[in-house]
């Protein structure tokens, strides 16, 4: 076993308990966000399963992750045999469009994720597509801070704190992208909880 593969497994299993804390204050935006929603749903990076406890029992989840080590943990939180869908592959990978169809979803589900994601703009672009024409998006992403002082120390801290976890990226404007990305908000709000989160709802442009 290659020191990756240990090291993915060890994320995946200490994941949750690291988290914990951190969890609680998101909790309430997570049910907020996703225990309305019924259809066709794609979760992003479905990691440990966070989000699985919210979906109401009509929702029919595809969960898209890439981490076995997390997909095997994540199985798991599924107690109430919800309608779930497991796939082990990246939003980005180039043989998605072998698993899932242009245009078939009603919501594509995107928490603390595109932080994470190596390539964001292609990610967008693949929500984009993967979206029905009246999709819609549900977001929960950390931003860079708005405040100097802060966006130094995000930006000096991001190396260490990037190659710690997974990926995961400290400062990016994830709002911008997803404008960029051709996506426009009809509910949108920021707040702080230690980093500057966006809660939001968007459609296609």
């Amino acid at each position: 076993m290659g020191k990756s593969n240990l090291y993915n497994k060890l994320f995946a299993k200490l994941y949750d308990s690291f988290m914990y804390n951190f969890e609680k204050g998101l909790y309430k935006h997570r049910k907020e966000l996703i225990a309305p929603l019924k259809g066709k749903i794609l979760e992003i990076g479905s990691g440990t399963g966070i989000n699985f406890a919210h979906y109401h029992k009509e929702a029919k989840v595809t969960a898209l992750e890439p981490s076995e080590a997390m997909v095997k943990v994540s199985r798991l939180k599924n107690c109430n045999c919800k309608d779930i869908n497991y796939v082990n592959i990246g939003i980005t990978d180039e043989n998605l469009y072998m698993t899932l169809k242009a245009e078939s979803f009603d919501y594509i589900i995107s928490t603390l994720v595109l932080c994470t994601i190596q390539n964001p703009d292609k990610a967008i672009q693949t929500y984009y597509k993967l979206l029905k024409p009246n999709g819609k998006l549900i977001v929960l992403e950390h931003l860079h801070s708005t405040r100097k002082t802060d966006k130094v120390l995000q930006n000096i801290a991001n190396p260490m704190w990037k190659a710690f976890s997974e990926g995961c990226n400290l400062n990016r404007n994830t709002d911008l992208l997803l404008l960029k990305g051709g996506f426009k908000p009809i509910s949108k709000t920021y707040f702080v909880k230690t980093l500057r989160w966006i809660k939001g709802i968007y459609i296609k442009n």
